[in-house]
């Protein structure tokens, strides 16, 4: 990550580090990135996602209660308040709330009631909760990043590359070769000329060059 002010963070790369373990020990050990994967045993491991894991450690005060009860929540997670009939449920944490510090995005469920927007801060005095039937703060934030790896095996791929190269060979030979022939009449009576003719599929010019060569090295020298 960038080093930020405040809880700013932003990635700086996208790096892994796999270590591949067989029977226990360790047998490679290597940092893989986007489009650089890890090749082992005719497996390949690729960086394909990334993301964090929020657990909040959420603080509830609502009418008639003293001590505030702690809750622990993850984001997308309805956890139900304690000896009530609301639910609450976590929608993002952030790191600045309208310039009040880092908090919690959170909805209040509660029966017959529309659902409630509401935030959780580290200091709730910070916001106004007075007509508000429960009181939310931040007590505590863990954030834990992962790596989401996607793992191929492709058996045939020396056949996908055989076919490849046979075809290119294919293409070189189709464009870049002709094919000529060439007929000779050779009478049965001495003395009669040799008739000589020939054909080619392409490049007949140089098919020409050729073809005269040939001709030159069978005529009677003077």
């Amino acid at each position: 990550f960038y080093d930020l002010p405040g809880n700013q963070r932003y990635v700086k790369e996208y790096t892994s580090i796999l270590t591949i373990l067989e029977n226990g020990k360790e047998v490679l050990k290597r940092t893989v990135q986007v489009n650089h994967p890890l090749h082992y045993k005719g497996l390949t491991f690729y960086q394909s996602s990334y993301g964090s894991i929020q657990e909040a450690a959420l603080g509830v005060l609502w009418e008639g209660k003293k001590e505030k009860t702690l809750l622990k929540i993850h984001e997308g997670e309805t956890l139900s308040i304690p000896d009530t009939t609301a639910l609450v449920r976590m929608v993002k944490y952030l790191p600045e709330i309208h310039n009040v510090g880092e908090g919690l995005q959170l909805i209040l469920l509660r029966p017959n009631k529309p659902p409630q927007t509401v935030w959780a801060l580290k200091d709730p005095s910070k916001i106004d909760q007075r007509n508000q039937d429960f009181i939310f703060s931040l007590e505590g934030m863990r954030v834990e990043e992962y790596t989401g790896l996607q793992v191929a095996k492709d058996p045939g791929v020396w056949v996908v590359w055989l076919g490849c190269a046979l075809l290119i060979l294919g293409l070189i030979v189709s464009f870049f070769f002709s094919h000529q022939r060439v007929w000779v009449r050779i009478p049965k009576v001495t003395g009669k000329e040799i008739v000589l003719a020939g054909s080619a599929s392409k490049n007949r010019v140089g098919f020409e060059k050729v073809f005269e060569q040939l001709l030159e090295g069978i005529r009677p020298k003077k």
